[in-house]
């Protein structure tokens, strides 16, 4: 696959190389937001990945989309708001209903074929980088273990920020 996929033969993949390797199951692309999300947490600073980041890469996406079918109950390809409250209670997220619906709308997509938000394979695994580095982020303050931190408004900030490019 990586080598199908480096259509230079550089060694190295691009964002728009993996991005030429990666579908959903209903055969669209992944968003470009997903393709950056990845390759910020593989490529360790650098703007491509080479064969053992890929296979880390790959080895994650395969664990992704064992969850994801465990999780699409009705096995339609994208997760529906029930599912993901299901996936959150497992991973161990006790949220409340707003928050839950706040990251499923931020992640989730529209189409004129589904009647509401929905999350394809790609916005769910930039949806599980995002609880998991908003998590460890966290978890620098939760100093005690008890899902609660003091922090300032300038940490917060800087925390933040963290998460755009």
């Amino acid at each position: 696959i990586f080598n199908n996929v480096d259509k230079n033969h550089s060694g190295k993949l691009s964002a728009r190389e993996l991005s030429g390797a990666l579908m959903n199951f209903d055969n669209t692309k992944f968003r470009s937001s997903t393709i950056t999300s990845m390759m910020r947490v593989v490529a360790e600073g650098n703007d491509s990945i080479n064969f053992k980041q890929f296979v880390v890469l790959f080895r994650y996406l395969a664990q992704c989309r064992e969850l994801f079918s465990v999780v699409d109950k009705d096995k339609s390809g994208d997760i529906s708001f029930g599912e993901f409250q299901v996936l959150l209670n497992r991973s161990g997220y006790k949220l409340n209903i707003k928050t839950e619906a706040a990251i499923f709308e931020k992640f989730g997509t529209e189409s004129s074929a589904l009647p509401s938000s929905r999350l394809k394979f790609d916005s769910f695994i930039e949806c599980l980088i995002y609880l998991s580095r908003i998590t460890k982020s966290f978890s620098k303050y939760d100093v005690e273990k008890t899902k609660n931190a003091t922090f300032t408004f300038g940490q917060f900030i800087l925390e933040a920020s963290s998460f755009y490019p």
